[in-house]
């Protein structure tokens, strides 16, 4: 599997619930609900649904982090990583989400691989959201960057559970969606094939199936 390499999401997909959602349902000061619907239902785009979300948001960060803690990472994820690497299958996090919080699962999983996700800058004013850059042409930052892998020739595997992974997942060459999510319903009924998994070693498992030489 020299020729593949993973994206994966993170809150709901790495870790067994929404985290960033857990902290706006705590932490936000308005209708963050409705940002997501109306993006949910295409009349905003992802980008300007993170600044406003994440605009409704207080500190303090330790807050976050305590709301953190209650969330595991899903089963299997680990194994899945170590396995990866003795693969030399490159991975990367494509999220959505809360980057200080992304961060602090690395630092206490001990967990080392790259993080593309929004900037995020907390002052006394509140928090700032910066979306991931992309060119023009294209619907959002994950899908952006399946294509940028599948130019080079990679294969992607792409990993995920929710309406910010659909624009990724749809050019992605192998599917994977957490079971009942909102990310299943969308490619069940769209008909794009895909596999449902609830814990990662079901991915390790499928990936391993495949010839060697693909």
């Amino acid at each position: 599997m020299t020729n593949f390499c993973v994206i994966c999401d993170f809150d709901g997909t790495i870790t067994l619930k929404d985290v960033s959602e857990a902290i706006l349902t705590k932490n936000a000061i308005g209708d963050w609900k409705a940002v997501e619907i109306l993006a949910d239902q295409g009349e905003t785009s992802m980008e300007e649904c993170i600044s406003k979300q994440y605009g409704m948001l207080k500190g303090p960060i330790d807050l976050w982090f305590q709301i953190a803690d209650a969330i595991p990472p899903r089963p299997g994820f680990n194994r899945f990583l170590q396995w990866i690497e003795l693969e030399k299958i490159p991975f990367t996090c494509i999220s959505a989400g809360l980057l200080p919080v992304i961060e602090y699962y690395k630092k206490k999983y001990r967990w080392n691989f790259p993080v593309i996700a929004p900037k995020i800058k907390i002052n006394s004013n509140g928090v700032t959201a910066t979306p991931v850059p992309i060119p023009k042409g294209y619907n959002d930052f994950k899908e952006y960057h399946v294509k940028l892998l599948k130019k080079t020739g990679k294969k992607v595997v792409y990993i995920g559970d929710g309406g910010s992974d659909i624009n990724g997942i749809v050019h992605a060459d192998l599917r994977f969606a957490i079971q009942n999510s909102p990310l299943q319903t969308f490619l069940n009924k769209n008909k794009v094939e895909y596999t449902a998994f609830s814990n990662f070693d079901q991915i390790v498992k499928e990936l391993k199936s495949i010839e060697p030489n693909q």
